[in-house]
Order: structure tokens, then sequence, then C-alpha cells
């Protein structure tokens, strides 16, 4: 193993540094991308919360960035996102920490969530994603939990995302985060967006 050792803990500290240095964009369009540096992001208020950046890591469908020309993932079908571009060992990090911990699971991009003392992200369905997620967090705060309404009944369940990796369609189960009390909460969403080559492989299965 290159980045992680194998023990869950361990691996958690490991991927909340990893991550908690990189540049986060809550905007991919270029020029009129909002760029916030973690420590000192410009947030804004939603309902008196305050609203996370979240960041795409993988295949977006805008070939440029400003005046230049993305790189393309002939795999996925898209062009590279500003923070695959600026990071592309982070690819390496995060195929390593699926075979470890949700071996098998096939991703075509992965969403990283910054969430500071009072942001909370309210209740929604991931309208893009295609069959199950991974969901897992990181960091040390308090609240934060992830409730999502169960198959059976219109009620909720929390989880602690940093104890295990949750496993759910994001796109029919509706879920939202509760209000971080304190600390910083970073998660980590490796999901199939809808393109091309994963309905195809959904097909052959």
């Amino acid at each position: 193993m290159e980045y992680f050792t194998g023990e869950w803990n361990a691996d958690s500290f490991i991927m909340y540094d990893i991550i908690s240095r990189i540049q986060l964009y809550s905007d991919d369009r270029g020029k009129k991308r909002k760029e916030h540096p973690n420590r000192k992001p410009i947030f804004h208020r939603v309902n008196k919360h305050i609203k996370p950046i979240t960041c795409k890591y993988g295949t977006t469908f805008r070939q440029k960035i400003g005046n230049d020309i993305r790189p393309y993932d002939p795999v996925n079908k898209g062009y590279f996102t500003k923070a695959r571009i600026d990071n592309p060992e982070l690819m390496d990090v995060f195929n390593e920490y699926r075979d470890l911990y949700f071996p098998g699971f096939i991703f075509t991009d992965i969403t990283i969530n910054y969430m500071p003392p009072g942001a909370m992200m309210a209740p929604h369905y991931d309208r893009t994603n295609v069959g199950d997620s991974i969901l897992v967090g990181f960091g040390d705060y308090t609240g934060g939990d992830t409730f999502i309404q169960n198959e059976d009944d219109r009620n909720y369940t929390g989880w602690d995302i940093r104890r295990q990796t949750l496993k759910f369609n994001g796109a029919v189960r509706h879920h939202f985060v509760s209000s971080v009390s304190s600390g910083e909460r970073y998660s980590l969403v490796f999901y199939n967006g809808k393109n091309k080559v994963y309905k195809k492989k959904k097909k052959n299965i």
C-alpha cells in the first residue's frame, strides 16, 4: 500500500490530512468559478445556516476552463474537473482507499464536501447520480450526522459516517446533513455520474 495502512482510524486521519490540503472549488466553470481557500472560505448563508463547499473530482461535460481545453477522459466520456486537473495523484489515493474499504465498487466521480461550524445540507436527492453511492466522513467535529429516509416508511435514520462507509442510492432516497456544531466536517461521496459508459456496463450485467 502506498498511502494507507489498512487500519480504519489511522486511514481516516490520513485521508483527512490529504483532502484538507486541497484547494476546493464550488464552481467549475473557469473564470466564473468561485475559488475558496479551505481555511478562509467565502460561505453563503441559506435560511440562517451556512452552505458547505461541494467540490467535484472527476469529469464534467464542460470542454473548456477559461480559454483552455480540459484533458479528456475517454473511459468516462468527460473532461477533467478543475480539482482533478490540479490534483491528478488523488485518483490513485481514492482507488487505494476503495480497494481497502469497499472493493469492487465502480465509480466515475467523487464529491468532496467541506462543512465548518454552522454548515448544514438541506433535504435533497442526488439527481445526477446513477445507482448506489458510497459515503464516508472525516474530521473531529460534533453534529453533522447524515439522515437518510427509510425505504419502508417516511422516517429518517441518522448515521455518523466517520464510523463506517455508508452505501445508499441518493437519487431515490431523500437525505440531509444536520448542522455542524463544532469542528470541521469533510466527506467523500464515491458515485457514478450519468454517462454512456456506466449505462452500457449496467445493461451487460
